[in-house]
């Protein structure tokens, strides 16, 4: 990870990577369909959840405060919950999602 942190321009890191096997003859899921939403950081050191198709609200919002584009911090990519039956946990980890859907890494 060190190296490729050491390509990326300030401020955004890698702070996690892991290899997935994809069987062969399986199927193979894109990010993008299993994209639930994402995590933003707050000037209070909170998350807020944001599903991808009010993240442009979102955004506007924090903009329209008197926020600055580069104010807003996106802590973390989130992939739709496919492994628990809680329906009130609409996201998971994509590491987990991938790990559940493909059984090994």
């Amino acid at each position: 990870m060190d190296k490729m942190n050491a390509t990326l321009i300030e401020g955004i890191r890698i702070t996690r990577a892991e290899c997935f096997c994809i069987p062969s003859g399986s199927k193979k899921h894109s990010l993008s369909s299993l994209l639930w939403g994402f995590g933003y950081g707050t000037p209070a050191s909170e998350t807020v959840y944001v599903p991808a198709k009010e993240e442009k609200a979102f955004r506007d919002k924090c903009l329209g405060d008197g926020g600055m584009k580069f104010s807003l911090r996106r802590a973390c990519v989130l992939a739709k919950n496919i492994i628990s039956s809680d329906l009130e946990q609409q996201w998971a980890s994509y590491f987990d999602v991938y790990r559940h859907l493909y059984g090994c890494h």
